[in-house]
């Protein structure tokens, strides 16, 4: 039996992708480290949900004027990195 709660698993990430599409407080958000192991799941919906989830995380409503850029942390980066590699070719 598959004990991988997938199903539970797309939820959440859909309920905190809502929430932080309406929260002005984003830097709170303490699930990084969580995400950033989804990311690295065989189940291609689950990674995708991942990271529809990270970009929400990511997306900031800021001026056009201010040139702010998230850098992550360098686990993230380095996982996100070697995902990409893969999904190229």
């Amino acid at each position: 039996e598959d004990t991988f709660p997938r199903d539970n698993i797309l939820q959440v990430l859909r309920v905190s992708r809502l929430v932080l599409e309406n929260c002005n407080n984003k830097h709170l958000y303490n699930s990084l480290e969580q995400l950033s192991s989804l990311l690295a799941s065989d189940d291609v919906e689950v990674v995708t949900s991942a990271l529809q989830t990270l970009v929400t995380y990511v997306r900031k409503h800021i001026p056009p004027m201010r040139g702010v850029r998230w850098q992550g942390d360098a686990a993230l980066n380095s996982r996100l990195f070697a995902l990409a590699q893969g999904a190229g070719g």
